[in-house]
């Protein structure tokens, strides 16, 4: 059972006896929300934050792969740099409510597609396999060195 959003601090004088005339906070957002929301919206919203994460490392690893401009390479790092920051500065504040973690989602829905339709227009280049690339590079030696070469 919950007390409802942004019920907690003022809800502190009924839920105590030691109330010191100043209002309290649960000073964390991973018990924020279940103090305010219930247990099953905590799991929403760790679900949420798993999956944005998941889809700022996805679309940093195919963005650095396709070798996509620094640009979009360079926001894709600075989402996974704004959702760990979340995450940490999380465990220190009450800021579950507030607008940080919904802008990161939506910045990093936006880049995903950025990045799909950028490797879309841009396909990576086929790259011949190992051995061929060896016995390539094994003859380019070869006549650097003037073996063979008449």
């Amino acid at each position: 059972m919950a007390l409802g959003c942004r019920i907690f601090p003022p809800a502190i004088i009924f839920l105590t006896d030691n109330w010191q005339r100043q209002n309290k906070t649960v000073h964390n957002i991973w018990f924020e929300v279940p103090a305010e929301t219930g247990l099953p919206v905590i799991v929403l919203v760790l679900m949420l934050v798993t999956a944005t994460v998941r889809s700022a490392g996805r679309n940093l690893h195919a963005l650095a792969a396709a070798g996509a401009p620094p640009m979009l390479t360079a926001t894709a790092v600075s989402l996974m740099a704004g959702l760990v920051g979340f995450c940490v500065a999380g465990t220190f504040l009450t800021q579950a409510f507030t607008w940080p973690l919904y802008v990161l989602i939506g910045l990093t829905v936006a880049l995903s597609r950025c990045a799909r339709d950028w490797i879309a227009a841009h396909p990576a280049p086929v790259v011949a396999s190992a051995e061929a690339e060896t016995k390539a590079g094994a003859a380019s030696k070869i006549r650097m060195i003037g073996i063979g070469a008449r």
